[in-house]
């Protein structure tokens, strides 16, 4: 039995400026020997306890879940940023975050030089700067976008307690 060629998760999509077809899947690059080199220079400092600390994920996520001086007042500080005032539960979305401040960026846009911590970022990136999407309007104010989950973002906040119409009947959103 054949694999198939052509999964559901990778979306074949092409440049709406160079019509170049690609595939939507991961796209790494390297970071070079200088670049490695020019970061082990610079060691990163946690701003709570002043401890300088190497420049590598697993090191900076291991201090910001364990540092004593980091005031932790529920569940969603288990994990504070060493750099800015970001704090998350989720294991997951703080080490994107750490990378986003080491320039730890794997996935790269095959259209130009864009590069980012996460596949999804640059998914949106090409929906949003590459691709010929139809915008989505809002239906109770002028915002546009061109993903439906950013439309959905933008209703729940800026609307709430507004009745909108779904498929499964009308629905009210509150926040």
């Amino acid at each position: 039995r054949r694999a198939n060629r052509n999964p559901a998760h990778v979306k074949r999509m092409s440049c709406a400026k160079t019509h170049y077809l690609i595939k939507l899947s991961l796209y790494f690059f390297s970071p070079s020997a200088t670049d490695i080199f020019f970061f082990s220079l610079f060691p990163e400092q946690c701003q709570y306890c002043h401890l300088e600390l190497p420049r590598d994920s697993p090191s900076l996520i291991y201090h910001c879940k364990h540092c004593d001086h980091v005031s932790r007042p529920d569940k969603t500080y288990a994990y504070v940023c060493f750099k800015c005032s970001y704090h998350t539960s989720r294991a997951g979305h703080f080490a994107d975050h750490v990378k986003s401040h080491i320039a730890e960026k794997n996935f790269q846009c095959p259209f130009c030089g864009y590069a980012a911590v996460t596949r999804n970022m640059v998914k949106n990136h090409i929906v949003y700067k590459h691709a010929d999407v139809k915008r989505i309007t809002c239906e109770f104010c002028p915002f546009t976008s061109k993903m439906r989950s950013k439309m959905n973002c933008h209703v729940k906040s800026k609307h709430n307690n507004i009745i909108v119409k779904s498929k499964k009947g009308f629905k009210a959103f509150q926040t």
